[in-house]
């Protein structure tokens, strides 16, 4: 009898070990958490809601996708100022057009550095980065008195670097 106790409470140990390995985590309130640290919260969770498995990921990982999302959307804005800048004759709508072409330019310039930081573990750096970008969109909607005709995507774009920062401010504690 003697023996059965410390081999049962060491089965039962590297059960335990075992199936915490295996079973989901709680990762889902990451999430959750992150997204509730933005300006508009179900937004960021729609982001994230492309994949279920997502619930189960890293805050390194969120942080990933976060930056791939951003470098999307802040890339699909230039590319439509550009357009927009070629199709109107208007002067001064195609020199705000410019203007903000530029500044999403260097937010997508910003964020695909940030890429590096994130396989460097600079997680400062990355919410500099994610700062700036932020501070790219606000510039562009207020030359535009905040109606830009990029302004859903520009939110989107806002709100993902702004989910950016907090992961990377929560990794660099």
């Amino acid at each position: 009898m003697a023996t059965f106790f410390p081999l049962y409470t060491s089965c039962s140990l590297l059960f335990l070990t075992t199936a915490s390995i295996f079973l989901p985590t709680n990762n889902g309130a990451l999430v959750d958490d992150v997204c509730r640290q933005t300006t508009d919260p179900p937004l960021c969770l729609n982001v994230y809601a492309f994949d279920p498995t997502i619930q189960n990921e890293t805050l390194p990982t969120l942080a990933a996708i976060a930056l791939q999302v951003a470098e999307l959307d802040a890339n699909a804005i230039k590319i439509k100022l550009g357009a927009l800048s070629n199709s109107t004759n208007d002067p001064k709508l195609k020199a705000l057009y410019g203007q903000c072409e530029k500044l999403y330019v260097d937010a997508f310039a910003v964020l695909k550095a940030a890429v590096g930081d994130l396989k460097g573990r600079r997680y400062g750096a990355i919410k500099g980065k994610a700062d700036r970008a932020i501070g790219d969109v606000g510039r562009c909607e207020a030359a535009f008195k905040n109606s830009s005709p990029v302004r859903k995507l520009s939110h989107e774009l806002e709100v993902v670097a702004q989910a950016l920062g907090v992961i990377a401010k929560s990794l660099s504690r």
